[in-house]
Order: structure tokens, then C-alpha cells, then sequence
């Protein structure tokens, strides 16, 4: 039958499939020493604050020294297109559509091999974001973060934003 045989396709593709494989966007480079911590700004204004001593090997061993973070962001619905990235989520059993004011990517290299972040660690990130305001509304409206789990094939709720208007245009 068609849906077990569309079922069978979607699953059988990565989870985050790009349309078109030569058009990505690129990730940004920042080197830091691990023991210290440090803090990265994009071209965009976004902010990571990254603590020190806060990646692991897979063996579950500190990182020492220097570390390379790989960073982009996704802005808009042609962002999200040309990334691949699924838009769908399930919420009991219910599918809806993800309604984004922007995502980011960020994982840590340490000599070309991706690291773990260390438990109780967490990088702080601000991601700097154009959002449409109604004239009516004094504050922004409300969105809530999640975490795209590509192993699981599933988005996973993490919190409510925490998002501030800096700028009004």
C-alpha cells in the first residue's frame, strides 16, 4: 500500500535531507581554550557563552585545551528548506508544523572529532532573531524552544523562550 510503502522511503533518508546537497549554509568557526571557557559572537549579533571545562571525550574524560566550535543559523522558511531540516512535530500524537523564530546548529571539535558537552554543562546561547511584531502586541510573542533529536527522528521540547526586544524598526 502507498503509505507503508512512503513510510518505508522516509525512513530508509536521513532525517535532515537537503534538497539540494551544494547548497548549505556554512558553519562559522570559533577556536577557544576548553580549560577557560569563552564567549563567540556571530556576524549577527547571536551570542555563545560557553563554560569552562565544558566538553567530554567519548570515554567521559575532560577536554583540555584548545576546542573548535562549529556554528550557523537558520533565519527564515528558506533557511529551513535549504537545510532539510524537519518541521513537523508530535505533540500526543497530534502532528503540527513548527512555527520558528529562528534556529541555530553548534556542536565542538576537539582535533576534528566531535566532543560531548560535560554533564550539568550547558552553552548559553542568545540568538539574535527578526520577528514580525503586531503594533497591538508590547511585547513579543511567545515561542518555545526545542531540540531536534536526529537519532530519534523527533523534535523534543526543551523550555519557553526567553525572548527580549532590543530593537524596534
Amino acid at each position: 500500500n502507498f503509505s507503508e510503502q512512503q513510510s518505508q522511503y522516509f525512513a530508509s533518508r536521513n532525517y535532515v535531507d537537503p534538497p539540494m546537497m551544494n547548497v548549505k549554509p556554512q558553519f562559522a568557526s570559533y577556536k577557544f581554550n576548553a580549560n577557560q571557557g569563552g564567549v563567540y559572537e556571530y556576524e549577527s549579533g547571536s551570542k555563545l557563552k560557553i563554560p569552562a571545562s565544558a566538553f567530554i571525550d567519548n570515554d567521559g574524560n575532560p577536554i583540555e585545551g584548545n576546542v573548535e566550535i562549529k556554528y550557523r543559523e537558520f533565519h527564515d522558511y528558506v533557511d529551513f528548506f535549504l537545510s532539510g531540516i524537519p518541521m513537523t512535530y508530535d505533540s500526543a500524537g497530534v502532528s503540527y508544523t513548527l512555527e520558528s523564530a529562528g534556529m541555530m546548529e553548534v556542536y565542538a571539535e576537539k582535533d576534528g572529532k566531535r566532543v560531548k558537552m560535560a554533564p550539568g554543562k550547558t552553552i548559553a546561547v542568545e540568538l539574535v532573531s527578526n520577528v514580525n511584531v503586531s503594533p497591538q502586541m508590547n511585547r513579543p510573542p511567545n515561542y518555545n524552544i526545542y531540540r531536534l533529536d536526529e537519532d530519534g527522528r523527533k523534535w523534543i521540547y526543551e523550555d519557553v523562550d526567553n525572548m527580549q526586544l532590543m530593537e524596534e524598526k
